[in-house]
């Protein structure tokens, strides 16, 4: 039997999955673009500053306790006010932050974010969301679905905030290089979808090097930021700018704010070190040692007020022998205070957290 041929290409034929036939591929999908096309597309637009771009994917990520989520709240507020974050222009716009967890401090971080910025009493125009939003599953789909609700969302949201990705990563592990990769495919349609900005704050591996998990996420990632202590000093280095100069640093410190009877902090761009102050590098190599993030999770853990050793202990997550050299460090260098049973922060303790570091000595401010 003779087989007639053509040269046309054989229609597809539905592929099966579980012995289920598949719907047949359209070609309808894909959507070129000629070179032309591509050079009249706007140039990179920008969030904030040249820092943070629009409707990209941005990782924050850095060891515990050292100020991530007072760095990407600082951040939502300032763009749902519009005003500057960190010394740079913002562009204004709606902002949802889901916060999976740490939900209990946000009343007085709010409150201590507007003393500050002269906005008590004002909507500045950040959504909070006290629970994890499932982005392997259908987390990503309710989202979209309540954005649709025009009445609450007359206008689509500029910045969209996972705090944190771990916890958002339900039914996930994020070793996992196919895991990770279906987490980035969701952010992506939520991107797309919004127009939004999408971070993600995320935490450093064991070593305190880089991030956690799989390299799938800065592989993916238009922005990674790192948050961290150098000499002593916070400081927030740009690691990733796919569309930006690279090695952009900002010195950074937490200031303790007392608003309402509670204690907080803000974020915010630190002072340059005087010339005829002593280098962090010098200091850093004393007798008595340094400061590091473990000490800072101690004086973190106090900012709120006085604790008793166990509640301390707990709240610092350090393990008992680790909190216990730490905090017998805090105590010979007049970091902390023990008044009538509690653990108490000292003003040398606030001038750390400020970026500053003690070593019981007046400095030549």
């Amino acid at each position: 039997m003779t087989v007639a041929t053509t040269d046309r290409p054989p229609a597809m034929i539905p592929a099966q999955v579980g012995g289920t036939p598949l719907a047949p591929f359209s070609s309808n999908i894909y959507k070129f673009q000629d070179d032309l096309a591509v050079e009249s597309l706007p140039p990179p637009q920008w969030l904030a500053g040249r820092f943070i771009p629009k409707g990209g994917l941005v990782v924050l990520y850095g060891q515990p306790g050292l100020g991530k989520t007072f760095l990407a709240q600082s951040l939502a507020f300032s763009v749902a006010s519009g005003q500057d974050w960190l010394g740079m222009p913002v562009e204004r716009g709606p902002v949802v932050y889901i916060l999976a967890e740490g939900f209990a401090g946000l009343p007085v971080r709010v409150k201590a974010w507007k003393h500050v910025h002269g906005m008590e009493g004002k909507a500045v125009g950040v959504k909070f969301l006290d629970e994890a939003v499932p982005i392997l599953t259908h987390g990503v789909d309710g989202l979209l679905d309540a954005f649709r609700r025009k009445v609450e969302w007359p206008v689509q949201p500029s910045l969209i905030v996972f705090d944190t990705l771990a916890r958002c990563l339900v039914g996930g592990d994020e070793n996992s290089a196919k895991d990770m990769g279906l987490a980035v495919a969701q952010l992506d349609r939520l991107r797309k979808a919004t127009g939004a900005t999408v971070l993600v704050v995320h935490h450093t591996g064991k070593e305190g090097g880089l991030e956690r998990g799989s390299g799938a996420l800065r592989g993916a990632a238009d922005t990674v930021l790192k948050l961290q202590l150098e000499h002593h000093r916070l400081v927030l280095r740009c690691e990733k700018q796919k569309d930006g100069s690279l090695g952009k640093t900002l010195p950074l410190e937490l200031v303790p704010v007392l608003v309402a009877g509670s204690t907080s902090c803000v974020i915010r761009e630190a002072p340059a070190p005087h010339d005829d102050a002593e280098s962090w590098e010098s200091r850093a190599t004393e007798p008595r040692g340094r400061l590091d993030a473990k000490h800072r999770e101690v004086l973190v853990a106090l900012v709120r007020g006085g604790m008793a050793h166990g509640k301390l202990q707990e709240a610092s997550r350090l393990t008992p022998r680790t909190f216990n050299r730490k905090r017998g460090e805090l105590l010979d260098r007049g970091c902390i205070e023990k008044v009538e049973g509690e653990y108490r922060l000292t003003e040398a303790g606030r001038k750390v957290l400020g970026g500053e570091r003690t070593d019981g000595r007046r400095t030549n401010d």
